[in-house]
């Protein structure tokens, strides 16, 4: 998947951005990446704040035979998928995660 979804690939890494910066007119210009963690606090969180870029990936690689099939119930299979993964990480238990599908999440701790 490429990187630039703005669709400027010479402003994703840092070599092209410092050679559009000098191009410009720029002198004595320094490109570097810094790590960005956009924090999430569940697996509706992560749709909440990625959603139009998961709609963006739908909509751009997956074939309309796909779209057909699939995309109705995606969402709900990644926030199911995202929270099995966050528990596993966590280290919660089944009860834990069961007691969070009623609603119980102030029970959810680390083991």
């Amino acid at each position: 998947m490429p990187g630039a979804l703005h669709g400027q690939p010479e402003w994703v890494e840092p070599e092209g951005i410092q050679a559009e910066l000098i191009r410009h007119g720029f002198v004595d210009t320094k490109a570097e990446t810094v790590d960005l963690i956009h924090p999430v606090a569940d697996a509706e969180g992560f749709l909440a704040s990625f959603g139009v870029m998961v709609k963006w990936i739908i909509n751009t690689y997956w074939t309309v035979e796909q779209k057909e099939q699939y995309e109705d119930d995606f969402n709900k299979i990644l926030v199911e998928h995202l929270r099995l993964s966050m528990v596993e990480t966590a280290g919660i238990s089944n009860q834990q995660l069961y007691l969070s599908r009623l609603g119980y999440h102030s029970s959810l701790h680390a083991k």
